[in-house]
This record gives C-alpha cells, structure tokens and sequence, in this order.
C-alpha cells in the first residue's frame, strides 16, 4: 500500500541519527512525520548531520515522504519578556531554521512560548499583548 498520499502523520523521536529517523519513518509508512532537532527536550544538543546523513536525508524524504514538519525546541520562546532569554530563543530559532533548510524542509511547528515575564497591566493582564507584541519584534 503507498501511503504518500494519505493525510496522517506521526510525530518521531530522534534517537540518535538522521538514518534511524529515516528508518523509523519507513516503518510506520508514513507520508508525514515531524520530528525535533534535538534527541531530548530537556537538553538543547542537536543531532549531527553529516554530509552521507544529509544525503541520504533529502533522497528518503523525495521519495518517501510528501511532507516532513521540523517541531521547534521548546526552548524557543519568542514571547518572553526577558531579553536575554528572547535572545536565546532568536539565534536558536535561526539555528533551527538553517537546519531545516539543509534537509529541505519547509515547515517548522513553533509555539509562541510563555509572556509571564511581561508586567501585567490592568489592560493586559495576562501580558498578551506584550507577548504577541514580542513575538513580533
């Protein structure tokens, strides 16, 4: 059965490398998969790509895949109020796009992250604004 065409996806743990991803994706037949860069959400250490993984990458995703989803680190948090922490989050997520691009992946799942940071105002107290305002910047 070819499941290129279907619309139902998986989210993927990277384990360790490219090719097991690539393998694991295969296993499932899936068209779709999104994965993270990184093989724990409590660490930021991003996989590796060599140029044979990269490779290998791009001709699996060609012929297997319709659509391949990068979901961001959770360290990335545009909607602080912190700017150092929102410093952190602009080069990480700079990081993460030139990966993406690499693989020749066109989507990236990013949530906005947390505004707490902001001072609450009686007009937004929830700091909504300011996050969304951040966010922006």
């Amino acid at each position: 059965m070819n499941f290129k065409y279907q619309n139902i996806g998986l989210h993927l743990r990277l384990q360790d490398t490219l090719p097991q991803l690539i393998e694991e994706a295969c296993k499932f037949k899936v068209a779709r998969f999104q994965f993270f860069l990184s093989s724990s959400v409590k660490t930021n250490k991003y996989v590796s790509i060599s140029t044979l993984d990269q490779k290998a990458f791009l001709e699996a995703k060609e012929r297997y895949f319709s659509e391949v989803y990068i979901h961001s680190s959770y360290w990335i948090n545009p909607a602080t109020g912190r700017p150092k922490a929102f410093e952190v989050s602009k080069q990480t997520l700079k990081k993460e796009i030139r990966i993406a691009r690499k693989l020749g992946i066109r989507y990236l799942v990013l949530h906005p992250g947390s505004a707490t940071w902001h001072k609450a105002t009686n007009t937004d107290p929830n700091c909504r604004e300011k996050g969304i305002a951040s966010i922006a910047h």
